[in-house]
């Protein structure tokens, strides 16, 4: 089988990427190593293409247009002139781009095609009560309505996209985000953290919950005056300002003699996550909208003591009490208390983690999602076979 990826987040060497290009790669290398083909198209910076290899998996990076308002165009040509030979050389079973991946593909490359719901615009503007953007809104309903399946990162988004694209739920498969258990585990010798060491992962911006818990955490270390909280991740700068989040938002927020409570490690390589994982005692994400987070995940995989926003992924793949617990994600407050009663209680940080490794294992193995991912590609390519030969008779 020939699964081909059409995106242009897949993590490039020493470069920022997000949790749609990590999701992508981890599924693409567990591909490659269970006996498939895998091969990956989409954009980068740089003037000219490229091939790469990334543990089997063939990544052609396409030189992208330099000017953002008439890039989609010469964009699009370049990506299905490259799809089209792809698809000469080594034909291509089945094709798989995220929420508005597929708005721009021509019908060149006959290979059924797979709209993966990864929480793309309108349901993040959805979740936050905003207002979607027209041309955001055209390309993923156009994205959609290209798509011969569709299947979802985890069953609330999948819902919600569904609803706001029109679609029925019944035609969206639910498989959730992949992490491999391989890089993320607990180490062989036994290791005790700190739990006053806390962390939280992911871009440095407003819709991670940061300046909620910056405040939760100055209202911890009145009660433990050892916490420090390690923030990692790609600091985002406002487009008209130029200024970082952390610069405008954050820093301001903390006293000058509670800055050493406060690490800003800034982007970090996604091998490095293991070991950052590893040494902290306490995970919180008081994010304001998420989809089905590769960082949670990844916690809960290596049983790390977590605290997740109260949101519906969050309620999907956190049982409070039980593997984790959630919090109010707007109020400092109840993140702080959470943060309290995790580091007031050693019992319950071993029972949360002892449970959320078990549960990993029960619902979000790497086998059991790799065979699931597997199953569904093997079925849309005989269903489209099937399809496009009663539609020939």
């Amino acid at each position: 089988m020939h699964v081909c990826f059409v995106t242009h987040e897949y993590p490039q060497p020493d470069a920022n990427h997000g949790g749609v290009g990590v999701a992508v790669q981890t599924l693409g290398r567990l591909l490659v190593k269970a006996g498939h083909r895998v091969s990956v198209v989409g954009t980068w910076r740089e003037h000219h293409d490229a091939i790469e290899r990334d543990e089997g998996v063939v990544v052609h990076r396409v030189r992208g247009s330099r000017l953002p308002a008439a890039r989609c165009l010469p964009n699009s040509i370049r990506i299905n002139r490259t799809l089209a030979e792809i698809d000469r050389h080594t034909p291509i079973d089945v094709i798989e781009a995220p929420d508005t991946g597929l708005a721009f593909l021509s019908a060149r490359v006959k290979a059924p095609r797979v709209m993966r719901m990864h929480g793309g615009h309108l349901f993040h503007r959805h979740e936050l009560l905003e207002k979607p953007a027209l041309w955001r809104t055209f390309q993923e309903r156009r994205s959609s309505g290209k798509a011969d399946y569709h299947v979802s990162v985890g069953r609330y988004v999948g819902e919600v996209t569904a609803r706001l694209l029109r679609l029925e739920h019944d035609k969206v498969t639910v498989i959730h985000n992949l992490v491999d258990d391989a890089e993320f585990h607990l180490p062989d010798s036994p290791h005790r953290p700190d739990p006053c060491q806390l962390l939280t992962i992911g871009s440095v911006c407003r819709l991670k919950g940061l300046r909620e818990l910056v405040l939760a955490t100055l209202e911890v270390i009145g009660d433990f005056p050892s916490a420090v909280l390690t923030i990692a991740g790609r600091d985002v700068r406002e487009a008209k300002t130029g200024v970082t989040y952390r610069e405008a938002e954050l820093l301001p927020l903390i006293p000058p003699g509670a800055q050493q409570h406060f690490r800003f490690l800034g982007a970090i390589g996604h091998s490095e996550i293991p070991d950052l994982l590893t040494q902290s005692g306490i995970c919180i994400f008081p994010s304001h909208t998420e989809a089905m987070p590769v960082a949670w995940l990844e916690t809960l995989a290596m049983g790390r003591p977590l605290i997740g926003a109260d949101i519906g992924p969050g309620r999907e793949l956190i049982r409070d009490g039980f593997n984790g617990l959630l919090c109010k994600p707007y109020d400092r407050k109840d993140i702080a208390e959470k943060i309290k009663s995790l580091l007031g209680s050693e019992s319950l940080r071993e029972r949360l983690a002892a449970n959320a490794r078990r549960d990993f294992r029960e619902r979000f193995s790497t086998e059991k999602l790799l065979d699931e991912n597997i199953r569904f590609f093997e079925h849309c390519i005989e269903d489209h076979a099937k399809r496009q030969n009663g539609a020939s008779c």
